[in-house]
């Protein structure tokens, strides 16, 4: 029986070898999907405005900064100023309707990958209602004039700077002055909690050997509440996409996502150890405990882990297709 199971991997590295080409084919499709994203797939703004204002005329102002749009509903003439910005899941594109007198009269999501909850939290709330009636020449800075939507602070934080963006752009048709001030890093605990975490990654095998289980049970445990919960910045094959499609939030805006990309990557590429997903993964830690709970240990074929793993790579090649395509 032993030398029958001993002898399938031989067999399935020869049946691997038959298709040399698959591996080609798999990059070179990433390949042609990441240029099709990057030029064929730009947003058609008068269509997306269409649906927004069904009923309204849609022309395109020309010699405006940035992308803006007159709207003409019925008797009133509108401004549609529009921006892009980075979310939590990848680009929001965010159109800003402005009146006569140079007011934010309301705010529409064109697009965007975030998860559908928590838009619809946002669509229900009061958040969007915090900028109707502001000035365009205004601040419009999360936590000065705009509270962000709770458990949700990179989605807010990105709404925020498109309507900025947008009401910025529009102020010279308005002819108003530039009296805002600029935002600044948005440097705070979080930050400092989310360095402090790769430090203690980091350190790991510097702890004497008696003493690193009870460090790692408080680094899982750690990393579960302030990275998967408290900071909300678990690390995404979503973000990972929309960084490699050139969608790269600025630092002020996203300070903390930089500082979790670099720590990864930093470790991967100095170190030679993949702290991020060893150590700091909220969902790898969530897997390791219920893998302790369960107290199963099964010992899987070496053919059917290979299968597996063609699973996982399959899967992975899907994620990247759909984001470089969405």
């Amino acid at each position: 029986m032993s030398q029958r199971i001993s002898n399938r991997p031989s067999r399935n590295r020869g049946k691997a070898g038959r298709f040399p080409w698959l591996r080609l084919v798999a990059w070179l499709s990433l390949a042609v999907a990441f240029v099709v994203g990057m030029i064929w797939q730009q947003p058609d703004y008068g269509r997306l405005l269409q649906q927004a204002f069904p009923k309204g005329e849609i022309t395109v102002l020309e010699g405006a900064s940035g992308d803006q749009f007159q709207l003409v509903l019925g008797d009133r003439e509108y401004v549609l100023s529009l921006a892009e910005t980075q979310g939590y899941g990848g680009p929001m594109l965010v159109a800003t309707r402005i009146g006569a007198s140079g007011r934010i009269v309301d705010t529409h999501l064109l697009t965007h990958n975030e998860t559908p909850g928590y838009i619809l939290r946002f669509n229900e709330g009061k958040f969007y209602r915090q900028f109707d009636g502001k000035p365009v020449n205004r601040n419009i800075r999360l936590g000065d004039d705009i509270d962000a939507l709770s458990g949700a602070t990179l989605t807010s934080r990105g709404l925020t700077t498109a309507v900025r963006e947008a009401a910025h752009n529009s102020v010279e048709h308005f002819e108003l002055p530039a009296n805002w001030l600029e935002p600044g890093f948005n440097a705070g605990l979080k930050e400092l909690m989310a360095i402090l975490l790769f430090a203690a990654a980091f350190m790991n095998k510097r702890v004497p050997r008696k003493h690193q289980k009870r460090y790692n049970q408080a680094l899982s445990v750690a990393s579960v509440v302030l990275i998967g919960y408290w900071l909300n910045s678990a690390l995404s094959i979503a973000l990972i996409g929309s960084l490699l499609l050139g969608y790269i939030p600025s630092p002020q805006q996203h300070l903390l996502w930089y500082i979790m990309l670099m720590g990864s990557l930093g470790a991967i590429l100095f170190l030679g150890r993949n702290v991020y997903c060893s150590q700091l993964c909220p969902f790898h830690q969530f897997q390791r405990w219920l893998h302790q709970l369960s107290g199963m240990n099964m010992q899987l074929y070496p053919w059917l882990k290979q299968r597996l793993k063609l699973v996982t790579n399959t899967l992975l090649w899907l994620s990247l297709m759909l984001i470089f395509l969405s």
